[in-house]
């Protein structure tokens, strides 16, 4: 089942990334939190110093994905313990972050909401970037 829901994931990360219409190009490089570099203007920057483009996922293949383009990102997905999405997040024209919550049956909720019932979503992907 576990399988499943990575795959199902996977897919949903490469659908998203290949109807993207912001630069992201079919068959992007996709990589793992472990094997990105943050620098200190917080870009993406593959192994060899430049700039990443493609899907970064949680090492383990389900917390979350970020979509990248030229190192910077342009959404992730943050995902509930159960497959669903729970976090969608992106950056207006102002550079403003805007997030969408959603509860374990795919219902949108307030962010009041979301952190009183879900802290628990939140605290997992913070793990995922304290282990770096």
């Amino acid at each position: 089942m576990k399988k499943l829901v990575f795959i199902g994931c996977l897919a949903l990360g490469m659908i998203t990334v290949s109807c993207c219409d912001k630069g992201a190009k079919a068959g992007s490089k996709t990589i793992k939190t472990s094997e990105v570099i943050l620098n200190e203007a917080y870009e993406m920057i593959n192994p060899d110093s430049t700039l990443f483009s493609g899907v970064v996922w949680s090492d383990d293949g389900k917390t979350f994905m970020f979509t990248v383009i030229d190192g910077k990102p342009e959404e992730s997905f943050t995902y509930h313990e159960n497959g669903k999405l729970a976090i969608k997040s992106r950056h207006d024209d102002m550079g403003n972050e805007v997030n969408v919550f959603y509860d374990e049956k795919g219902k949108k909720m307030t962010e009041e909401e979301f952190m009183a019932k879900y802290e628990s979503v939140i605290k997992r992907r913070e793990a995922v970037w304290d282990d770096k």
